[in-house]
């Protein structure tokens, strides 16, 4: 392949195919070597690789012949009719082996190169699916990308932008919807309102699609909002929300009074915007960021069910009798009953220790009648030198008791009555 000379001008042939070889059965470590190509007179070449199965390119270039100055890169080669690549040369020396690093034969392998000469269009064409590299050609160039949706469709990278602008003031009662629109590849909408008068209630609803384009679109139930006094007061209202399935409409229906004026807008973004985070270590202060939010609060009953914790008239979260536990004393303790005895003034009697189930309480009475003092303690060595309590004549106290109560009352002197009640619940 030499240049041709006509009247000392140097003239290029055709594009014409300057390497092709095809293999039936390329065994394990085999490979189809294009050598080294002097691409002097190129402007561009094509890469043509057919194969059915995973395949190793080694593409090198240099800037002597034979290799001198060798630069490599290896991509992987997909199972494909025709894997083609684009390129200008960059480097005056070219080779390409198609290597078969399987571990096992592969057939019905091909590669070809075709070169172009005389060319304007000096691109670089690879196919998506081809890893770029270091010796990659790059071209500057102003570009909109484009990504692939689940459907298997190419779609242009969305840019942030005004989705909606609508300022026709609403009669009383009256309401606009308006969209559809379609969201799709967008991270949050939001939603801007400024009017003078209130919505009504829940007036602002959103219905999502995943037929935005379709002639008549199918929705579904979304989020709803009210434009409120506050709003009103404040004369605006933004909300912020994520995009669901690929598009939405949105309805505002007005309150009792006709609107003065109105100025409702859409917008949509790119990115997303993040609360506040910090250290569950770090102090809270007032120089940081926030985020208002509400929340509802929901917690699982004893038989597995999740629901919201309820709100009391007050406004505080609602606590009645139905959320304590079983032992909490909270019925009334109208289960009265009770017994009396005598003790002496030599050994300490053990009173009121057979407490019937359900007693929360005990009330133990030194006799109006006694003429001396009664000792209470709690075990069987109490005396008047050690006793904790003195009751005199009439004298009483009340123990909260659980279980089997411990008390044991001794007199001063002589024989003295002591009486006791049990307070449980019935």
């Amino acid at each position: 392949m030499g240049k041709e000379v006509l009247g000392g001008v140097i003239t290029k042939p055709a594009a014409e195919y300057v390497f092709t070889e095809s293999q039936a059965s390329l065994g394990d470590g085999a490979e189809i070597d294009s050598g080294w190509m002097d691409t002097e007179t190129w402007d561009k070449y094509q890469l043509e690789v057919d194969s059915d199965q995973i395949l190793t390119l080694t593409i090198s270039s240099a800037t002597g012949a034979g290799g001198t100055g060798i630069v490599s890169v290896l991509p992987t080669i997909p199972p494909q009719a025709v894997y083609s690549i684009s390129v200008p040369p960059r480097r005056r020396y070219v080779r390409y082996q198609l290597q078969n690093l399987t571990g096992g034969p592969v057939t019905n392998c091909a590669m070809s190169i075709k070169a172009t000469y005389g060319s304007s269009d000096k691109q670089t064409v690879i196919p998506l699916s081809f890893a770029p590299a270091d010796v990659s050609q790059a071209a500057l160039v102003a570009a909109v990308g484009k990504g692939r949706r689940p459907d298997g469709a190419y779609i242009n990278t969305p840019a942030d932008g005004i989705l909606m602008e609508y300022t026709t003031p609403i009669l009383a009662a009256g309401s606009v919807t308006l969209g559809p629109f379609d969201t799709e590849g967008f991270k949050s909408i939001e939603m801007y309102i400024a009017t003078d008068q209130v919505s009504d209630t829940n007036g602002i609803v959103v219905a999502y699609t995943s037929n935005p384009n379709a002639v008549t679109p199918t929705y579904y139930p979304g989020q709803t909002f009210t434009f409120g006094p506050d709003a009103v007061s404040s004369g605006f209202v933004a909300k912020r929300f994520a995009p669901v399935l690929s598009g939405f409409k949105i309805t505002f229906t007005n309150g009792g009074f006709a609107q003065g004026s109105l100025y409702f807008a859409l917008r949509v973004k790119n990115s997303q915007a993040e609360p506040t985070s910090v250290s569950v270590e770090n102090d809270i202060n007032a120089t940081q960021g926030t985020v208002l939010s509400r929340a509802v609060i929901a917690a699982k009953n004893d038989i597995g069910t999740y629901g919201n914790i309820m709100r009391g008239a007050r406004g505080g979260h609602r606590v009645s009798i139905y959320e304590h536990e079983a032992e909490t004393p909270i019925k009334p303790l109208n289960a009265l009953s009770g017994n009396a005895t005598s003790v002496g003034s030599g050994t300490a009697t053990r009173i009121a220790s057979a407490a019937p189930a359900g007693t929360k309480s005990i009330e133990i009475q030194a006799d109006p009648d006694n003429t001396k003092i009664v000792y209470l303690g709690f075990n069987s060595g109490v005396n008047s030198g050690n006793a904790p309590l003195a009751l005199n004549a009439g004298d009483a106290r009340v123990y909260e008791v659980d279980g089997t109560p411990q008390f044991w009352a001794i007199a001063a002197s002589g024989s003295q009555a002591v009486r006791w009640t049990y307070i449980g619940e019935s």
